[in-house]
């Protein structure tokens, strides 16, 4: 990027779904001494290009050619660079198609090998080492609902102390044994929320807990096409954030799918005797309670709650949670009686 003519504080625009490139990408325009700044998915031509000049966009990472075409429709003097991280065979590694405006449209492959190559290390230590822990490294924009985005600077010592704060609440459950721990990635980086739990938690995580974190990139159909169970199944998350709709679409195809095969006989009485220890067990662990298992409880969550969670993805699973929007006590006392307690998280 630096190759690329990134200057100190310039913006860096990312536009495309969760990636290894993304958070490669947001990491390097910070240690960079640049800003990001994310693109929502549903973000307007209008929108983009108003993100894109308020931050001082002068590079764009994009996932496709399409992305690529459309940011180079849009009036951004600042434009410096395009680059596209999942390109088509026919796209050219380095190519100047607006000559009027001179902006380099270049792949993934050739910004981290050949411009990575012609900046030397020593300017990069040097453009670190300058940054202080109160400069900004990215810009979190609204949704836009009333008027145009409005920019929430984030600092350094910002995200690293929020990041260090999840981990210490967590370290009695999470990331506290010398093991790998897993997310999924699949809500917007663009939103505070992901570039913390997806990007800085696992970096904290790694320099101060004995525990080292994979993070996993969902597919871009897995949430409108429903298949975020499948990704869930393979991945194993230990630690699993959803917003409350994600929540309760879970909830909607587990009861759909007990309906078309309902239990009887002694099967429903487990299954109803485990669901109740389940839940009774869910609201000992609320605020206050004794956190007291009733009697039966370990049979009923390997025999009831244990199948369920399987089926979910989710039975390595130590710490669930929810924000963004309010949760309706229904769902969080149906996924009390599987054992899985959502917390609800918010913060500055």
């Amino acid at each position: 990027m630096l190759t690329l003519g990134l200057k100190r504080f310039d913006g860096v625009s990312i536009y495309g779904f969760n990636s290894p490139q993304w958070i490669m990408g947001e990491l390097a325009a910070v240690c960079a001494g640049g800003i990001s700044a994310g693109i929502y998915p549903t973000d307007t031509p209008a929108m983009i290009t108003f993100k894109a000049q308020h931050s001082g966009t002068t590079i764009f990472l994009v996932e496709n050619q399409d992305k690529a075409n459309r940011i180079l429709a849009l009036d951004l003097p600042l434009l410096r660079a395009i680059v596209i991280w999942n390109p088509t065979k026919d796209t050219a590694p380095v190519s100047t198609p607006n000559a009027d405006r001179d902006v380099v449209v270049c792949t993934w492959d050739y910004l981290t090998t050949t411009a990575a190559q012609q900046t030397e290390q020593a300017v990069v230590d040097e453009t670190m080492a300058n940054q202080e822990p109160g400069n900004c490294c990215c810009y979190i924009y609204t949704s836009g609902t009333t008027g145009n985005p409005k920019a929430v600077m984030i600092s350094h010592d910002n995200i690293v102390f929020e990041s260090t704060s999840v981990l210490e609440v967590l370290k009695d459950v999470f990331a506290n044994k010398e093991e790998e721990e897993r997310l999924i990635s699949y809500l917007p980086l663009s939103h505070v929320a992901g570039m913390m739990v997806d990007i800085v938690c696992p970096i904290v995580a790694a320099a101060t807990r004995p525990a080292w974190i994979h993070v996993k990139c969902a597919r871009l159909y897995d949430l409108p096409k429903g298949t975020l169970g499948d990704r869930l199944r393979a991945v194993q998350p230990t630690l699993f954030l959803g917003v409350p709709r994600v929540w309760e679409k879970m909830m909607e195809k587990i009861i759909a799918t007990v309906k078309k095969n309902p239990s009887t006989g002694l099967k429903k009485v487990i299954a109803d005797f485990g669901k109740k220890a389940g839940l009774e067990h869910a609201k000992n662990c609320q605020l206050g309670g004794s956190g007291a298992k009733p009697l039966g409880y370990p049979i009923a969550k390997k025999l009831v709650a244990g199948k369920l969670r399987q089926r979910l993805g989710l039975t390595h699973c130590k710490f669930a949670f929810t924000g963004a929007a309010p949760i309706t006590e229904k769902t969080l006392n149906f996924f009390g009686m599987l054992g899985i307690q959502i917390n609800e998280v918010y913060g500055p």
